[in-house]
């Protein structure tokens, strides 16, 4: 069901930004922050993350809120400072993932929080 439901919220944003020139669609896997805020479900998840996310595949690790927020600025102001496109009859979507989230803000993050390994 949910990921059902979140395809039809994918498709639903694309058929009505018609007139947006770039969609970016970010999709993190679990959305790691500074405190508990959900009690022993946030423990286990985050636990659980930082234990398995080096040997799971990209898409499915877990994503610090800080890097997430630094990836979207820089995303966004990538694409606010690229050529402007004379022919935007189509929009230009993008799936945007962990992988992506590390390209764009890794360094920055690193260098602006130095997290310690066990809490991403």
């Amino acid at each position: 069901r949910y990921y059902r439901m979140k395809g039809l919220e994918e498709k639903a944003a694309i058929a009505n930004a018609k007139n947006v020139p770039h969609i970016r669609l970010f999709q993190p896997s679990t959305i790691v922050t500074e405190e508990y805020r959900y009690g022993w479900v946030d423990r286990t998840v985050f636990a659980f993350h930082a234990a398995f996310d080096p040997y799971i595949p990209t898409q499915y690790h877990s994503v610090d809120v800080r890097l997430l927020g630094m990836a979207m600025v820089a995303d966004a102001e990538k694409i606010l400072h690229s050529p402007v496109e004379q022919d935007a009859s189509e929009s230009i979507l993008a799936k945007v993932t962990y992988a992506d989230y590390i390209n764009v803000a890794g360094e920055a993050f690193e260098e602006q929080y130095q997290p310690n390994r066990s809490e991403l």
